[in-house]
């Protein structure tokens, strides 16, 4: 069981590795509506894909209050890192964004409890220094990057609570049946971000269409879906270690679709990423300690 679910994860991060490539296929849609569109339309794959394979039949709507919390997190996230990128450099959005790990440690040990283990801490060290590695060690400091790097630490902080309040409602339920409204909550946030941040949403073109079908359906309904799938034996911190994959791939994918040759650094860096994520794939965690936290 455990194996089927480090599948799901190393899956999903690989998945999100694919979303860089379909936005670089929309370089005219704005991000709000990137965010908005690809949210909304997993919302709609997901509720035929739940009424095709359940016959209708959900039992979501006993846990509407909690799976809105978590649409309004991941909203949050997308929207946090969508306006970091606009008031700090790529670079920066993107390393800090993935520091999701260390906070999910944070969150395990302040409420659930449960003292991070240190293979647990070096395996985490590990991954992110390979990323660091990827992005060759470019994060540049400046104090008019300042809130857009602290809105893209934020955003990491919401996938970190994120995926800690979904996994015990994981534990009782099938994504299937929780992420067509999760996604739901997750679009009407980012259309109502969208206003704040200045960014309003528009229709795709034509050509757009085709890119912004693979973004909702391979990052974000399959992606996405298959992280929460993974909670059911992962704990948070090991399901976003994993996500790590996602530059790693996003990189890899550059140089199949784009010919964009990587420097040097990206292949220390990617084997340190999969050598982190061996490491912490490798924690086990002692099944009395594993739902402490109660989210009902």
């Amino acid at each position: 069981m455990l194996s089927r679910h480090l599948v799901q994860a190393a899956l999903a991060g690989a998945f999100f590795g694919t979303s860089s490539i379909f936005v670089r296929l929309m370089p005219n849609l704005s991000a709000s509506s990137i965010t908005f569109y690809r949210l909304g339309l997993a919302s709609i794959f997901l509720a035929a894909a739940m009424l095709l394979l359940s016959g209708g039949h959900s039992r979501s709507f006993r846990h509407l209050g909690r799976l809105s919390v978590l649409g309004l997190l991941l909203g949050l996230h997308v929207i946090l890192f969508t306006a970091s990128v606009k008031s700090t450099t790529i670079l920066n959005a993107a390393t800090l964004v993935n520091t999701t790990p260390v906070w999910a440690l944070v969150l395990s040990a302040v409420v659930w409890r449960q003292a991070p283990e240190l293979r647990a801490l070096v395996g985490t060290v590990v991954a992110f220094i390979g990323v660091a590695a990827i992005t060759a060690f470019q994060y540049a400091y400046s104090p008019e990057y300042l809130v857009g790097d602290l809105m893209a630490v934020a955003s990491a902080w919401m996938w970190a609570f994120y995926l800690s309040l979904a996994r015990p409602l994981r534990q009782l339920s099938d994504p299937l049946l929780l992420m067509p409204f999760i996604y739901g909550v997750a679009s009407l946030t980012a259309l109502v971000g969208s206003v704040l941040v200045g960014d309003p949403v528009r229709a795709p073109v034509a050509e757009e269409v085709p890119a912004l079908l693979g973004q909702a359906l391979v990052p974000t309904a399959l992606g996405h879906t298959l992280q929460l799938s993974s909670l059911k034996s992962l704990t948070p911190h090991q399901a976003a270690t994993f996500a790590l994959l996602e530059p790693v791939v996003a990189t890899a994918l550059g140089v199949a679709v784009f010919s964009e040759v990587p420097r040097l650094e990206f292949f220390a860096g990617a084997a340190l990423v999969c050598t982190g994520i061996y490491i912490v794939a490798g924690r086990r965690v002692p099944p009395e300690n594993r739902q402490r936290f109660n989210f009902y």
